[in-house]
């Protein structure tokens, strides 16, 4: 054997005693993880027995469906929040100052709130739109009044972009 080939014997040789010396007995497992705590379910019950009284009988037992509603959900629960929280934030939009964007945004809500104003306009706004609308009697009246709506590249009023 040349010195080079018992140089490398010799690398491989304590290479494997080495790898077979660093190799446990037996492969250890990591124990479960506990699962979490089932959370808004009823646990005394099986799923599989009734489901619904499962997934449900803790959130049916402590909410209570206001009596105003025939019905209360969990969406219920998430649009009351939301109209809560919008609420909020368009009182402190209203009392930043005249001119900034934040106003600017509460200024056009209560606009939009404003219904006496909106039912004392009526339709005047759309007024010319709704003559345009009578005017059409043919298709080629009614293929210029859906074009006079088009810009380039801005589809029309059945494009899904």
């Amino acid at each position: 054997m040349t010195p080079l080939v018992q140089t490398i014997a010799l690398l491989l040789g304590t290479t494997v005693c080495l790898g077979a010396a660093s190799v446990p007995d037996a492969p250890t497992r990591a124990a479960p993880a506990a699962s979490p705590p089932e959370i808004g379910v009823n646990t005394g019950i099986r799923p599989g027995d009734d489901f619904y009284a499962y997934a449900n009988s803790d959130w049916l037992k402590k909410t209570e469906i206001p009596a105003d509603r025939g019905r209360w959900g969990a969406r219920d629960e998430i649009d009351a929040k939301t109209k809560v929280q919008l609420a909020s934030l368009f009182d402190e939009a209203a009392a930043q100052p005249p001119g900034s964007y934040q106003r600017k945004v509460a200024d056009f809500y209560a606009a939009y709130l404003t219904d006496s104003v909106i039912e004392a306009k009526g339709i005047t706004s759309i007024k010319p739109l709704l003559n345009r609308i009578d005017g059409v009697h043919d298709k080629a009246a009614l293929a210029r009044l859906l074009g006079s709506g088009l810009r380039v590249d801005v589809g029309g009023a059945w494009d899904s972009r």
